[in-house]
């Protein structure tokens, strides 16, 4: 009888195997990261100069809140990885969250770039607050981005055209966020920045919820493992004594705090130093050539192999930074350095989740010491 039901088990295995991922489904799933990036990309490249310029706030008072925003983000990552985890409904693990997520994900964006009529200390609240609530539902809706694809599908190769499909996707919304959000908000308002800023997230929030919503509904989980549940004690202990969990969580949180330090500051740059705000559209138009350093990242995985490869990745990124450094005024040099920086940090973000290798280090590792670590949780890190 056992070898009856190991044989079926194994040729309903080699069957799911065999199951490919429909097109439309690998197209939906990136929509997933297009609305994450639609919206959170203008919090990481504008919400410094929004609550600066816009909204009323110190440089300094901005600077804290953002700080407090960060260490929030940190503690939410493997809290939301342990809840998604933990999840069980009709609808899935990871899959709900989607649905859960969206709306409260798009109104608290929205939120944060509307300026309320406040004064003093109670507005300074209310950014801070409406500020954390967006980030830790931008967690909310990204954790499952990465957690639900093995779920989707056990074909390993529609994983890698959907992955792709999903960076591609992922690029577009960051292309709209960070190139048109600035001049559709100053053409809805005109002289009322303001308003314009409030009308502008607005439509972006409706469009980034209406795509959530639309993945939500067309996704279907099917491979859900039945792995033993481990309680969320045994989860941060896991985590805890978990080294390759610990080192790419850190290596994230220096590489995030260096992505988003650039892309806030590039507005102050162009405002104060070239004294033309019309660069910021420019440059963060040309950030989608990071699509090219992305696209390469095979080829050096072939020569360089994937820490190779990460530290080549790293260091081009400098180098563009340094370009930028020297270049001062001009226009063009500081345009070569953005291009050769782009490249570089949209390659090294690649090969911290796209290739697997931190995922697999992880769980080995995982497995090995403590016998189990959810893949909700691993997400966190990547």
């Amino acid at each position: 009888m056992d070898t009856v039901s190991d044989q079926k088990g194994s040729a309903t295995k080699v069957q799911k195997l065999d199951e490919r991922l429909p097109f439309h489904r690998k197209l939906t799933y990136g929509f997933t990261d297009m609305s994450g990036n639609l919206l959170y990309c203008i919090i990481s490249g504008y919400m410094l100069y929004f609550f600066t310029n816009v909204f009323g706030m110190s440089i300094g008072t901005a600077g804290v809140l953002l700080l407090i925003g960060r260490i929030f983000d940190a503690v939410g990552a493997p809290v939301m990885g342990i809840l998604v985890d933990h999840t069980h409904s009709k609808y899935g693990k990871s899959r709900p969250w989607f649905l859960w997520m969206s709306l409260p994900f798009a109104i608290f964006v929205w939120l944060l770039f509307t300026t309320p009529s406040l004064t003093g200390t109670a507005k300074i609240m209310y950014g801070a607050i409406i500020y954390i609530l967006a980030d830790l539902s931008y967690t909310a809706v990204s954790t499952p981005i990465t957690s639900v694809l093995p779920n989707l599908t056990l074909n390993s190769d529609d994983r890698q055209v959907a992955n792709s499909i999903r960076l591609v996707l992922g690029n577009v919304g960051n292309f709209f966020a960070v190139t048109f959000i600035l001049p559709f908000a100053n053409f809805l308002g005109g002289s009322n920045h303001q308003k314009g800023w409030s009308l502008a997230v607005g439509v972006y929030a409706i469009v980034a919820f209406v795509f959530l919503v639309i993945a939500f509904f067309d996704m279907r989980e099917k491979n859900i493992e039945n792995d033993k549940i481990i309680t969320i004690k045994e989860s941060f202990r896991a985590a805890r004594g978990n080294w390759p969990w610990i080192l790419i969580v850190l290596a994230n949180l220096i590489y995030w705090t260096a992505y988003m330090t650039r892309s806030s500051t590039l507005a102050y740059y162009f405002q104060y130093n070239m004294h033309n705000e019309n660069y910021i559209s420019l440059f963060n138009g040309f950030s989608i050539i990071q699509v090219l350093g992305m696209a390469s990242v095979p080829l050096f995985v072939k020569f360089l192999r994937k820490w190779g490869t990460t530290v080549f990745m790293l260091v081009l990124t400098c180098l563009g930074q340094a370009i930028m450094g020297f270049s001062g005024n001009n226009l063009t040099g500081l345009l070569i350095g953005w291009c050769i920086a782009c490249i570089g940090s949209g390659s090294t973000c690649t090969m911290f989740f796209a290739n697997g290798w931190s995922t697999q280090l992880i769980l080995e590792n995982g497995r090995m010491e403590f016998g189990q670590l959810g893949k909700p949780l691993i997400s966190t890190a990547i």
